[in-house]
């Protein structure tokens, strides 16, 4: 008999601390189903402009481009130029044949020339230096490339768990509005003699389970929040219209 009343008086204290603990009540539950979730194309743009990975690899592909760019100009130095002055007494010659010596004269001369020193060597080597510092400057592109698709499908991915979730606590939130309703009918019924205390029990154990259902969608909610805020590089708060 002891054992039966000590089981009963625990049974009338859970529903105190149950709804005492209640996660509807309050402004919090209102919060969580509530957050701003901003336009997906939006938050895929922002996370792909704060993303120092960008960043970096965009600094890579200028620096490849530099690279290309010195090495397409490389052939400048096998051009040589040349010049010369020159002063001094110079025969003249008239169709070829020189003239008497009587006619010779002092003029100053001027010569300025280029030439390539070039070889069938030297051709091949620039070609191939050419091709790999191309294919350098491709391969930096493709990995950026493939880092904005990766950015993108996790925010993607990011935003629909939190569209969901945020709808799981919507339907978790209603559920354990009624189930609150349950559980108070039952212990009224309890209490006047007319269900038995397995189902009273029984009864109690679905309420817990639906606010255990509910606490856990909620850090969901939040944790994929932070998440994607972190992605982003913003509050996404701030991004709600006319937010200060």
């Amino acid at each position: 008999m002891l054992i039966v009343l000590s089981f009963e008086l625990m049974l009338f204290v859970l529903p105190d601390l149950l709804y005492a603990q209640n996660p509807t009540q309050g402004g919090k539950a209102a919060e969580d189903e509530n957050l701003f979730i901003p336009n997906l194309d939006l938050l895929i743009q922002l996370a792909q402009e704060s993303s120092p990975l960008l960043e970096e690899q965009s600094a890579m592909i200028a620096i490849r481009e530099l690279q290309e760019k010195s090495i397409k100009n490389e052939w400048t130095r096998y051009l040589l130029f040349f010049s010369e002055y020159r002063y001094g007494s110079i025969m003249l010659l008239a169709d070829g044949w020189p003239i008497t010596s009587g006619d010779k004269s002092n003029s100053t001369w001027y010569n300025v020339g280029a030439r390539f020193q070039l070889t069938p060597f030297d051709v091949l080597d620039l070609g191939k230096k050419r091709k790999i510092a191309k294919h350098q400057v491709e391969v930096e592109i493709a990995k950026k490339e493939e880092l904005m698709r990766m950015i993108h499908d996790d925010v993607i991915r990011l935003w629909n768990k939190l569209v969901s979730y945020q709808e799981i606590v919507k339907i978790n939130q209603n559920h354990i509005a009624g189930q609150e309703g349950n559980l108070s009918y039952a212990e009224q019924e309890y209490k006047a003699g007319d269900i038995p205390i397995m189902e009273y029990s029984r009864i109690m154990e679905i309420k817990t389970k639906a606010d255990q259902e509910y606490q856990l969608a909620k850090k969901e909610l939040r944790e994929t929040y932070y998440l994607l805020e972190s992605i982003v590089g913003v509050k996404l708060s701030t991004l709600k219209p006319n937010s200060k």
